[in-house]
């Protein structure tokens, strides 16, 4: 569970999960002072951080060392009725087409992605 309050700057806010703290705010030209991630980016934030941790859990079953994994995620909204995910990776490491696949395989499984692709409803608790 992750917990969002409000700070003394408009629209700038603190994001608590159990062990972490992060901002979030808006752009300036909505009202914001900049001063954190924005909502959509959080969305493009946590699949790229789960790509990112899919990968290198891949790699260390593998056994390769790859000291650079970059991953891009840019979330498309201009496309009426749909929300779309682009994403990209780069890995600083020879892989031959075996190691290639599996690769591949554990991107297609990264548990964000599977999350993102479920029939989605929002339940207020209280």
């Amino acid at each position: 569970m992750v917990k969002c309050i409000n700070t003394d700057k408009r629209y700038k806010c603190i994001i608590e999960s159990s062990n972490n703290k992060l901002f979030s705010d808006t752009t300036r030209d909505k009202g914001g002072s900049e001063e954190g991630i924005r909502p959509h980016e959080l969305l493009e934030a946590a699949l790229a951080s789960c790509l990112n941790i899919t990968i290198r859990m891949t790699l260390d079953n593998l056994k390769i060392k790859a000291d650079n994994i970059l991953v891009k995620v840019n979330l498309v909204r201009k496309v009426e009725g749909k929300t779309i995910f682009n994403y990209e990776y780069n890995i600083d490491a020879e892989l031959n087409n075996y190691q290639k696949g599996k690769i591949e395989e554990s991107v297609t499984n990264c548990p964000v992605k599977q999350t993102l692709l479920k029939e989605i409803s929002f339940n207020k608790t209280n």
